[in-house]
């Protein structure tokens, strides 16, 4: 009796098989090079050839199995850990690395946890694959170069694309090749241990599988990194889950038939594609005109990071000679060789002047002694128009950088970047030609032979590849995939570059990718009008070129700054002396006879330092202040980071750790629940969600009581003011074990303290705005304070703006509070966002100001404020840089370049009117003002969460209300939300705008959309609807909200949710059939009485999370479906969750817990709402097991997920969206209960859910 399994993975497909005592008698391995069912009909043939009919039983998995005989599959991480058991019966750890996987296990003796990518290939084998690809290093030769590695640099190991381009930068900073594999392979592992391992236990044996085990310099990274454990890796790395999928097959006696163990041809479901057509294909052709020695030459240089253009023009603007060069690491290199063949062309030819543009234009003008140097937006808008004067729009696809740029009259109005995905850019679509085995040349004509594109989605590049190879698995045409690729480019270009910036009518496309037709028919299917420019790919080579022609006949004069050196010396000294008062009297000298207080400098410690230092003190501790954010502060935030969290955040580990190290008996790290803002006309101003809740969960990861540390978290509910400060410092004072009266003598020293700081920074600010001028142009860095006085968050732009000769000031020196929102950004309950706002509407009125505005990677309220920014700018331009950890010091200095360079060209002047907008009579935080106010003729359209809506639109329309449900969420209509999004926002929130765009507004369509006071984003949701639609043209169109936190008014939504409860009991089918029979006018006792003949109460898997991804059955109903495969469901009931809200905001709920209590006497077995025990006990017991969690913490429905998430002993699965802040926070609580998917539209966690339970 043998047993066979096969792993077939998303790179390659190994087979072993063993014999009756376990033991391995084959093994094979290949790379299957996207040809997946011949490589395994191959090795299959192979096996009945040695083995013939002696194979008993068999089994397969791995990733790219969906299509095969479903009664051979077995789970991935189930598999592996079966395999590892046999060969390494101690394992205790297992670190897994594919091709596209990365997994890590843990607990593999007793009960395993398991941790996967989902989101992101970055620190999987084709992450390291393709840089070797790109050094052209063999796997073989790593070893022998890793040895002769004398350094480590700091490679991004973020994304395949974009640690292509820190590749190149230390290639021109003269790092060897050695070098560089080395710094690959240590940032592979970091990101790694900071994405995977997270804070799951480290125990040796660790057993490191996968393809990538076989990879030297990533075994020496991880024995490095993880030095003080036991990696084991062996010749059975690549093998180990294809082994255990051998034991489980035989365990699960699946007996082998040679004639099913395949994969089935399943029909085709075409997409919605369209098929791509291009008529015009003349526009590759670049003219040039014939050397004229008696002309005058110019010569510009684009040097990027995958090609380097040089253009040579004469003094008649005309283009003489064209090279498009690779660039391959080597700028100056290729630089010199362009030079060198045009003087071998033209023997007597004089340059009259250089210019260089792109990424390395400031090294290649050092090296070569360019004359003028200009930032590539610049370029591309001068080279593009000089061409098409006409042209209002260019997108612009580079080999790493996507720009898109809008002009006006006088040059550049604005203008993006693409972030930190490299999707949809010329590396992308190299990428996936290459792994189609397509050549460059080749791929536009094959993709517009396409009849059916396969829609392959606009993740990064790597898991697009895996919907390649899913898409060559079920038989797809290599044609229909490379026309789905050309889509893909599109919309990720769309999606995560242009976002909702406003597309004029006369757009350019430019770039290298101009010469894949495919590419270009699919942007021509969004913009029909669009022309491609007529030197595309050369177009910012010959804008330098143009610039260098203007510059020296003086025909163009860039506008200069007359640099005032005093003036911008004592602007410099407002910021050090702004710095010299926070610190006021500390010296960091320690006195080893006290006990020290340790305080990280990040977060809300900028304010308030200068108070806690005073408290402390006074009471006689040493204090200990961490010091300013650098590279030691980074390094130790990466190796500590659990979780993809903001980079403010994430710093707050490097500092915690460096007080840690220093051996500190306290850390005093505040929590900030609420503030007081006068002005903003809201219940409650609510610190986000980090503000609130990280200190505790940051101290808890990093085992603070487990190291004797103490953590003073004081929560400040400063809507009380200034007393409740006064009363949390008093109770740690009281905790220390200090009376009343000395710690209100150390409160009196801090408050002073504080308001010294205060009195002399407001101080500085005011000297430092009078003395702007009036024709003075300033730059104001709007943003957080720690934005701005934390270095590495601000990345030193301060100086290097001051460099640039300009007067810079900060948010904190303009009187932004003094703005009030009611009327205009109703339910802004971020103080800081309430301030970013005011700020933004002075700037825009003051025709002195101009904004460079600091958002951070990954934060929630960011994505949300940014709309509001846009609306509030209009025309005017200003500067917006999303900051990470990843930030390029290039790419800083080409936006800042490009943005001073557009200001100061522009002649236009801009309104100085009240810039917030109006939106009183189109937006509506009551419903009775609304029904008061609207016609008959109305119809108030509900964004479906099924099936509430339906039921909420029942009986309103009961009531004479006119009311709609909205159509259920689809791919076209997430499509149209997705491109409304600038950055990181949920698809909890653009999934509502393309739901409300994709109905085609009438005259007479209104939208109810529902909404918390604080303090996740969906609070805003509705204000950035309104945004939306106001931009569309739909400003008649009234949008409606109703809070949670005024429900207990509604009496109509307490049926909603109770009813809705109830029929969640049903079976799927049960429920979809009373629902698409419902009445008129619901009739309770019949409801009541079919609940009772029908509902099933038992359940052993638990449901819950954001209500609008788990109720939006199209972003989550495929993961229920599987679950459902799997046991049966119960989902959260949305009942407890609004009285939960209700009560912990102290509203009166008497009638609705009577009515929750008479419904429950109804039912005949057990309530899905507040398991029919009496309604109030039952919320006081869930608020009271939130309380060990996290204590003032108002985040959507936070501390009700909290308290759910172990309520019932079941495995519980929380559903939110992508990048939720809260989310985030509560996976980096320990809890082995509950599984949190993130909801973006796709199905990528579906392996995490089947892991999930199957372990349960």
């Amino acid at each position: 009796m043998y047993i066979l399994g096969c792993d077939i993975g998303a790179s390659s497909i190994k087979t072993v098989v063993l014999n009756e005592k376990n033991e391995i008698l084959f093994k094979l391995y290949d790379l299957h090079k996207s040809a997946i069912e011949k490589v395994f009909n191959k090795h299959i043939a192979i096996v009945n050839k040695e083995f013939h009919s002696l194979i008993q039983y068999a089994g397969v998995s791995g990733a790219l199995i969906n299509d095969f005989n479903p009664e051979y599959k077995q789970n991935n991480i189930s598999s592996l850990i079966s395999g590892v058991k046999l060969i390494q019966p101690n394992c205790n750890s297992i670190i897994e690395i594919g091709g596209e996987s990365a997994s890590y296990i843990s607990n593999i003796q007793t009960k395993p946890k398991f941790s996967l990518n989902c989101s992101c290939a970055a620190g999987t084998g084709s992450f390291f694959e393709d840089q070797l690809h790109r050094l052209n290093v063999s796997l073989d030769s790593i070893e022998e170069m890793i040895k002769k590695s004398t350094t480590t640099p700091l490679i991004a190991g973020r994304c395949s694309v974009f640690a292509k381009t820190d590749i190149i930068h230390r290639q021109q900073e003269g790092c060897s090749v050695e070098d560089i594999i080395n710094g690959l392979s240590f940032s592979m592992v970091k990101n790694y241990k900071a994405s995977i391992i997270r804070g799951n236990t480290i125990a040796s044996p660790i057993i490191f599988s996968g393809g990538v085990s076989l990879n030297y310099g990533v075994r020496n990274a991880f024995s490095t990194i993880l030095s003080k454990e036991e990696i084991i890796a062996d010749e059975n790395g690549p093998f180990y889950q294809a082994i255990g999928t051998a034991l489980l097959s035989k365990r699960d006696k699946v007996n082998f038939n040679i004639n099913d163990f395949k994969f089935f041809k399943v029909p085709i479901v075409k997409n919605a594609l369209p098929q791509l057509v291009l008529k015009d294909k003349d526009y590759v052709k670049h003219n040039t005109v014939k050397y004229d020695k008696t002309l005058k030459h110019y010569l510009g240089i684009d040097i990027g990071s995958t090609s380097t253009n040089l253009v040579l023009i004469n003094e008649k603007r005309q283009v003489v000679s064209i090279q498009y060069l690779r660039t391959e690491g080597r700028p100056l290199e290729v630089v010199n060789k362009g030079i060198k063949t045009l003087k071998d062309k033209y023997k007597d030819i004089k340059i009259n002047a250089i210019g260089t543009t792109g990424s390395g234009r400031i090294y290649i003008a050092k090296q070569i002694g360019a004359k003028y140097v200009r930032d590539e937006i610049t370029a591309q808008a001068k080279g593009v128009r000089e061409n098409a004067l006409e042209v209002d729009t260019i997108f612009e696809i580079g080999g790493q950088d996507s720009k898109f740029i809008k002009l006006n009259e006088d040059g550049v109005e604005d203008f993006l970047m693409n972030k930190f995905c490299a999707a949809g850019t010329g590396s992308f679509v190299e990428e996936q030609a290459k792994k189609l085995n397509i050549p460059l040349d080749e791929y536009g004509p094959l993709a517009l032979q396409s009849k059916h594109p396969v829609l392959l989605g606009d993740r990064c590049t790597v898991f697009i590849q895996s919907s390649v190879d899913q898409s060559l698995s079920t038989g797809e045409n290599i044609d229909d995939i490379a026309s789905g690729v050309c889509y893909s480019i599109v919309h990720n270009y769309l999606h995560k570059v242009v976002g909702n910036r406003e597309i004029g009518d006369n757009i350019y496309l430019s770039g290298g990718v101009c010469f894949n037709y495919g590419i270009v028919a699919a942007f021509k299917h969004y913009f029909p009008n669009l022309k491609v420019s007529k030197y595309f790919s050369v177009t910012g080579a010959i804008g330098i070129a143009l610039i260098s022609l203007e510059e020296e006949l003086e025909l163009h004069k860039k506008a200069k700054i007359n640099i005032d050196e005093d003036a911008i010396e004592k602007n410099r000294n407002v910021f050090k002396e702004t710095q010299s008062y926070f610190i006021g009297s500390y010296n960091g000298k320690i006195d080893k006879n006290k006990k020290t207080i340790g305080i990280p400098r990040a977060l809300m410690n900028y304010k308030l330092f200068p108070m806690a230092y005073g408290f402390f003190k006074t009471l006689g501790f040493n204090v200990l202040l961490s010091p300013k954010s650098d590279e030691d502060i980074i390094r130790r935030s990466q190796s500590l980071a659990v979780e993809e969290t903001c980079y403010p955040v994430k710093l707050i580990l490097g500092h915690m750790d460096y007080l840690i190290e220093k051996k500190v008996d306290a850390i005093f790290m505040p929590s900030v629940y609420t503030m007081k803002h006068e002005n903003s006309g809201v219940e409650h101003d609510y610190g986000c969600v980090f503000m609130q809740g990280s200190a505790k969960v940051l101290g808890d990861l990093l085992d603070l009581k487990g190291k004797n540390i103490k953590l003073l978290n004081p929560i400040l509910a400063m809507h009380m003011g200034q007393p409740q400060l006064a009363k949390a410092m008093m109770e740690i004072g009281l905790s220390l074990g200090f009376s009343k009266t000395k710690c209100a003598l150390a409160m009196a020293a801090g408050g002073k303290n504080l308001l010294n700081f205060t009195t002399k920074t407001t101080k500085l600010g005011k000297q430092l705005l009078s003395t702007i001028k009036s024709d003075e142009k300033v730059l104001v860095l709007v943003t957080r304070t720690y934005g701005i006085d934390d270095d590495v968050l601000s990345m030193g732009i301060k100086d290097t703006l001051l460099n640039y000769g300009y007067k810079v000031i900060t948010l904190d020196h303009l009187p932004a509070h003094e703005e009030k929102f009611d009327d205009s950004y109703p339910n802004l309950y971020w103080p800081f966002a309430q301030h970013i706002v005011g700020g933004m509407k002075q700037i825009k009125e003051n025709p002195n100001l101009y904004a460079i505005y600091l958002t951070n990677h990954g934060c929630g309220p960011d994505s949300m404020i940014s709309h509001f920014v846009g609306e509030i700018m209009k025309d005017k331009p200003y500067l917006q840089i999303e900051v990470d950890e990843h930030y390029s010091s290039v790419g800083l200095v080409t936006r800042i370049e490009a943005f001073l360079s557009s200001i100061e060209n522009s002649n236009k002047k801009y309104s100085n009117n009240n810039a917030f907008v109006n939106i009183s009579k189109n937006y509506f935080t009551d419903m009775d003002k609304y029904l008061e106010k609207d016609t008959d003729s109305s119809i108030l359209n509900i964004v479906n969460y099924y099936p509430y809506s339906i039921i909420y639109s029942n009986l309103l329309n009961s009531k004479g209300i006119r009311t709609r449900v909205l159509d259920e969420t689809n791919s076209e209509s997430l499509f149209k939300g997705k491109s409304e999004i600038r950055s990181k926002e949920y698809a909890s929130m653009y999934s509502v705008i393309g739901d409300i765009l994709h109905s085609n507004p009438c005259i007479n369509d209104n939208y109810l959309i529902f909404q918390n006071k604080g303090a996740e984003t969906d609070g805003l949701i509705a204000r950035v609807c309104r945004t939306v639609l106001d931009r569309k043209g739909y400003s008649n169109n009234k949008i409606i909200t109703l809070s949670i936190e005024d429900m207990h008014k509604n009496i109509d939504l307490l049926y909603t949710v109770i009813y809705g409860d109830l029929l969640l009991t049903l079976d799927s089918e049960k429920r979809d059939n009373f629902i698409s029979n419902i009445p008129t006018k619901i009739n309770i006792e019949s409801l009541i009485a079919y609940i009772n003949e029908e509902a099933s109460y038992d359940y052993n898997i638990y449901l819950y999370g954001d209500p609008r991804c788990l109720f939006n059955r199209y972003l989550s109903n495929n993961y229920i479906k599987a679950i459902e495969k799997k046991g049966r469901v119960g989902y959260m009931s949305l009942t407890e969750n609004i009285l939960f809200i209700l009560k912990e905001n102290n509203r009166d709920i008497d009638f609705f817990i009577e009515e929750v209590n008479y419904f429950n006497s109804l039912i005949n077995n057990k309530s899905p709402i507040c398991n029919k025990e009496e309604a109030n006990s039952y919320l006081i017991n869930l608020q009271d097991e939130a309380d060990k969690s996290v204590k003032q913490f108002s985040t959507l429905n936070g501390r009700f997920r909290m308290a759910k998430a172990t309520e019932k002993g079941l495995p519980s699965i929380q559903f939110s969206p992508m990048y939720e802040n809260l989310s985030i926070l509560m996976e980096m609580m320990p809890n082995e209960q509950f599984i949190n998917i993130s909801i973006d539209g796709s199905n990528s966690e579906m392996e995490k859910i089947e892991t999930y339970l199957e372990f349960k």
